[in-house]
């Protein structure tokens, strides 16, 4: 592969340059650059990228939007992990889930500190139980074919600790 002359610094700045006029996002030529972290651009570009991201919903292509999920049940696992489980109407092949997590019953969908994963394809997720006393609502989302996002799920609340309250 024939590396041209372009810095670590030319690619973070045309990241801020991107973000400061409100783009919706950045592509990167050659991908392989970046996974195998050539000039360290992978390492530099994770502080940019610390949450998971959604795709944009195509609306011009179908606005139908999903019925929401429901039945979510938070349940600590004997592994000590915890699973969140929950039904959909008519789940088609081609739905995918988001999964969200918030301290509060508020909830932003808009918010990429909120989403915990993105694009699973089965109502279900086994997650490792944070080492705090703390608790969080949980919530899900269903995602179509053409990424357009249902109403989030009724929250189910988990209190992650040891100690029998």
């Amino acid at each position: 592969m024939i590396e041209l002359g372009w810095s670590q610094q030319d690619i973070l700045n045309q990241v801020d340059y991107t973000r400061m006029k409100n783009a919706e996002g950045q592509a990167y030529f050659r991908t392989e650059n970046v996974l195998s972290n050539t000039k360290g651009i992978l390492q530099a570009l994770e502080k940019y990228y610390k949450y998971p991201a959604k795709l944009p919903a195509m609306i011009w292509l179908s606005d139908s939007v999903p019925g929401k999920p429901y039945d979510l049940r938070a349940e600590k696992m004997s592994d000590g992990s915890f699973q969140l489980k929950w039904e959909v109407e008519n789940q088609d092949a081609r739905v995918t889930f988001n999964v969200y997590r918030s301290d509060s019953e508020e909830l932003s969908t808009d918010k990429a500190e909120n989403i915990l994963a993105v694009g699973l394809k089965q109502p279900l997720i086994n997650l490792i139980v944070p080492d705090t006393d703390e608790a969080f609502y949980y919530y899900i989302t269903v995602s179509d074919s053409y990424h357009n996002e249902s109403e989030v799920s009724t929250p189910a609340f988990f209190y992650h600790s040891e100690m029998v309250k």
